[in-house]
């Protein structure tokens, strides 16, 4: 059965809920759901939840290869709106169909309240444990995971990171939305544990892993680089071990605007522009400024901004760095990522910081997308 959302615009009355109910024809029936496309831009007023069993998922924004599977032989989908109408040109085309069942049977517009679903905590790990140490310009390779958190985006058909991300919990990866946007999640992978991306013997735990979805902010500007934010659900979860090889960044607590705070950038970009591409992994240490001060040395600065760099240059993130985690110590120790990498003019030049996405700006938007992720505990 399919459900459709057109993309002419939708004009309801404010605060409509409508619910389709699915229902195999067996107990061990399973409903599946997948959307063609979805694009629901107005993320602070309409959501479509999908409930299953154990299965409880909210969805807005722009998403590639949404699919989920019920716990029980029943799925509830609600397309719920606290605004009037949809965004020109929004819409989804989604399936449903019953594994292990001849039918499905769909009933519709009833209006009901969602419940929000806290966040689960893993108190068996921990997140920001920096290991010991026993696109990067004027940057030093790091240590085989020295930063457990770091992820490579790849092609599905080709080894070579275009992009960084962290992990954040045991089934999201966080990252720039201009590294995704308009890739399909089939054609990517992450790359979890890995450190010198050209050879297979520098770590015994480096994992391809395929991904479930793409989640790119609804209000990303393509033009001025603005809100460049995107979550990748992975299909399969995490293990971290204990030996913390593989671990997850600390999102940031509390409203600090980390001003003028030493932070770590780290990717496998370029060591200069136009420059060559190193096999490991590198870092490199960065103050961090007001965005006033930014503003007075390069245009385009927002409040959803934080820019790092020293006026002398020779010390930036360079191209194929996107996406990755910048991050600094809190007071207790461990490391929360404050910046995911964005933009900038050049790379290393003098008085041109790099520009990053801040991340306190989207806790709320990657905790309703990840609350069903398990978080390790600081």
């Amino acid at each position: 059965m399919s459900l459709s959302v057109s993309t002419t615009p939708w004009d309801k009355p404010l605060n409509p809920v409508c619910k389709w109910t699915f229902q195999g024809t067996s107990a061990q029936s399973r409903i599946t759901f997948s959307c063609d496309s979805f694009t629901l831009r107005k993320c602070l007023g309409i959501s479509l939840d999908i409930v299953g069993g154990s299965l409880r998922k909210s969805y807005c924004g722009i998403i590639s290869g949404l699919y989920e599977v019920s716990s029980v032989n029943q799925m509830e989908v609600t397309l719920s709106s606290q605004a009037r109408g949809l965004a020109p040109n929004d819409g989804f085309s989604c399936t449903v169909q019953a594994v292990s069942a001849s039918s499905v049977g769909g009933t519709g517009n009833n209006c009901v309240t969602m419940p929000t679903s806290p966040l689960n905590t893993d108190n068996s790990c921990y997140c920001g444990r920096k290991n010991p140490i026993t696109r990067i310009v004027g940057g030093n390779p790091s240590s085989v995971h020295e930063y457990p958190w770091q992820v490579a985006i790849t092609k599905s058909n080709l080894y070579r990171p275009y992009c960084g991300g962290s992990i954040i919990c045991d089934r999201w990866i966080l990252t720039a939305a201009h590294c995704v946007y308009g890739q399909l999640a089939a054609n990517n992978l992450v790359v979890i544990g890995e450190h010198q991306w050209t050879s297979t013997s520098d770590t015994s735990v480096t994992e391809p892993r395929e991904i479930q979805q793409i989640i790119i902010h609804p209000d990303y500007d393509v033009q001025f680089m603005d809100n460049d934010i995107a979550l990748i659900q992975l299909k399969t979860p995490i293990t971290f071990p204990s030996n913390n090889k593989i671990a997850p960044v600390c999102l940031p607590s509390g409203n600090s605007l980390y001003e003028n705070v030493d932070a770590v950038a780290t990717g496998w970009g370029t060591l200069s522009y136009g420059g060559s591409q190193p096999s490991t992994l590198y870092e490199v240490t960065l103050p961090t400024m007001t965005n006033t001060r930014c503003s007075s040395l390069i245009n385009g600065i927002t409040d959803n901004m934080i820019c790092a760099g020293v006026d002398q240059g020779g010390r930036d993130t360079c191209t194929g760095d996107s996406g990755g985690p910048l991050v600094t110590a809190s007071s207790t120790g461990f490391m929360e990522q404050i910046g995911i990498a964005s933009w900038g003019y050049g790379c290393g030049d003098p008085r041109k910081p790099g520009v990053y996405t801040r991340v306190t700006r989207y806790m709320t938007w990657i905790q309703n997308y990840a609350a069903d992720c398990k978080y390790c505990v600081r």
